[in-house]
């Protein structure tokens, strides 16, 4: 009976000892989660990116711990000082973390944590590769290199030459992108170790960036990066994130609601339209937005005469006032492998290229028309001019303005037109005046006409992002002093005309004499109506004989009147020049070509 008793006794402590080797294998996976109960996957376990991070804690002998591949430390300690504390010796001799990092994205660490995987994307990040002559060594296409490298040369000022860091590698470094934060800067994920009544922590622990990661916050889920995560910085300068989504900041914190960019109506967020280049940086250190944006609107939308894929690389892009190379782009068959680890839409009849020359990953040719694949899931099929303008689906305003008036389309960015306001902030402070309707205009550089973003005493060219489908009217900018630069006037303060625009780049300039000449088409209308109805004979009885018919001359017959004038006038010349032509033509010919008759009477007579 003892002896039963001592094996029941043996069995339970071999049970007992079985189960805690057990637990350990099973906690020991992850140690980490012990603590840090309930936190969110960085990504989900079945994703790529979750499945390469595995591997690598796999090699180092602690399979299941994504955390320490990342972050360090010791899992398997249970102690947080002793557990947020150095690393594991595998990382001392292999690619990883050499110390334990609260946070993997710092500038500082993020070669041994992100660049793990996105080697260039980091190198390019926090270091300057314009003396770069293998295009290897950059990110994008060879072509994309060619002509980056090209620009760089010209445009000194505007790419800088000594080490420095991408314009979004901040403190936080990539996560100031990746990972959800919020102006609070509290959390709202299921930690139990993280107060959720500290401020400066993420939203939640997780990783955000294409249409493909799902990223669950507050009972709602989402794709993409946040939009919030823009606005955290570009809400500043030149307001472009407020003026997105339609916002204009009379004082902090309180706005006014003006209307919104169409792109934001359609859905699209910042990365929808901006590459990979612009966000990450493609190694060209730059001075300002302009040299790192790749995009154009025509790279999607074209023109009246010519579909995307048969513009020229560098239309838009110009940085010259001129494009030299008349071919068309074509599109692209397939992206680099560096696009290949976020998201790739289906490539249908290709990639359409950029005016720089780089495939976009997310918007494909399918026909005559193009298809933007958003971070939301959403797509978008939209028809480019050309295909607008063979379906009529053009007004006569828009016919006008871009089919008729081709230095409209050489010589006008887009959003010249198609941004009906901009934010406005003269004066300094508390001092400062706030105006946003119909923005001055000058040349940007890129040599096209821009509108004008007032910051104080800086006036600078860029794109409001505030453009609409409907464009601003032609009086607007053809009779406007504003428009002209020439300033405006209040009961406040009177401002003088745009002196100069600050910007690095050689053709940025406040609009020049002969831009001014074909833009002031004040006075006009006194051209016609200083003779009407005391001149000439004729229009003083047009203008009785119209009174005494009682024709009501509106708008619509005004227009029909100057219309069947230029109409009458031009074929009076042409026709006026014809007829000038043949007299000339047959008196040349009666001259110099026609035989002289031969009077019978004299032939054979010398």
């Amino acid at each position: 009976m003892v002896f039963l008793t001592q094996s029941v006794k043996t069995s339970k402590v071999k049970l007992l000892l079985f189960f805690i080797f057990f637990s350990t294998l099973a906690f020991g996976a992850n140690e980490c989660v012990v603590c840090h109960k309930g936190i969110e996957d960085i990504r989900d376990r079945d994703s790529g990116m979750m499945k390469e991070i595995l591997k690598v804690a796999d090699k180092s002998g602690h399979e299941g711990n994504d955390c320490i591949v990342c972050h360090g430390g010791n899992p398997y300690n249970k102690s947080k000082e002793y557990a947020h504390k150095g690393t594991d010796k595998y990382f001392k001799d292999h690619d990883g973390p050499k110390a334990f990092y609260p946070s993997p994205t710092d500038p500082s660490v993020v070669k041994n944590t992100c660049g793990m995987c996105h080697q260039k994307h980091v190198e390019l990040q926090y270091t300057s590769v314009n003396t770069f002559d293998d295009h290897n060594k950059s990110l994008g296409t060879k072509k994309y290199v060619e002509y980056m490298q090209k620009l760089s040369k010209k445009e000194t000022k505007a790419f800088k030459k000594d080490n420095n860091t991408s314009s979004h590698a901040s403190k936080k470094g990539c996560a100031s992108c990746h990972i959800p934060y919020a102006k609070s800067g509290l959390y709202k994920g299921g930690d139990v170790r993280i107060s959720k009544k500290t401020k400066g922590h993420v939203l939640t622990h997780k990783i955000q960036s294409s249409r493909d990661v799902e990223v669950s916050l507050l009972d709602k889920n989402y794709t993409g990066v946040l939009q919030s995560n823009c606005a955290s910085c570009h809400s500043k300068g030149k307001f472009i994130s407020l003026s997105y989504k339609g916002l204009l900041e009379l004082k902090k914190d309180h706005h006014i609601n003006l209307q919104e960019d169409i792109h934001f109506k359609k859905g699209m967020i910042c990365q929808d339209c901006h590459t990979s280049s612009d966000l990450h940086g493609s190694g060209f250190g730059t001075n300002e937005s302009l040299a790192a944006v790749e995009i154009e609107c025509q790279d999607c939308h074209g023109s009246v005469k010519k579909y995307p894929w048969e513009l020229p690389l560098g239309f838009g892009d110009e940085f010259n006032t001129t494009v030299t190379d008349k071919k068309g782009r074509g599109v692209a068959k397939d992206v680099a492998k560096y696009l290949k680890q976020g998201y790739v839409a289906k490539k249908e009849d290709g990639y359409l290229l950029s005016s720089r020359a780089n495939p976009l990953p997310n918007v494909v040719k399918k026909g005559n028309r193009v298809v933007v694949h958003l971070a939301n899931g959403n797509n978008i099929k939209l028809k480019p001019l050309k295909l607008l303008k063979y379906e009529n689906e053009l007004s006569k305003e828009a016919l006008v303005a871009m089919d008729k008036i081709d230095s409209h389309n050489t010589g006008l960015e887009c959003y010249a037109c198609h941004s009906k306001w901009s934010a406005q902030y003269y004066g300094e402070n508390e001092n400062r005046f706030v105006r946003w309707e119909e923005p001055a205009l000058a040349q940007n550089g890129e040599g096209r006409v821009s509108p004008v973003i007032q910051k104080g005493k800086n006036s600078l060219t860029a794109h409001p992002h505030t453009a609409s489908k409907k464009a601003r009217s032609c009086e607007s900018c053809h009779m406007s002093l504003k428009s002209m630069g020439y300033g405006i006037e209040s009961l406040e303060k009177k401002f003088t005309k745009i002196k100069d625009i600050n910007s690095s780049f050689n053709l940025a300039s406040v609009l020049k004499d002969n831009q001014l000449s074909k833009l002031d088409r004040r006075g006009m209308c006194i051209s016609c109506h200083q003779t009407i109805p005391d001149g000439n004979l004729a229009v003083s009885a047009m203008t009785h004989i119209a009174n005494m018919s009682e024709i009501d001359i509106d708008k619509d017959m005004h227009n029909y009147i100057l219309s069947k004038l230029l109409d009458i006038g031009a074929w009076a010349q042409v026709v006026g020049v014809g007829f000038i032509l043949l007299i000339i033509g047959y008196l040349i010919y009666a001259k110099f070509i026609r035989k002289k008759p031969v009077n019978p009477r004299n032939e054979g007579w010398k």
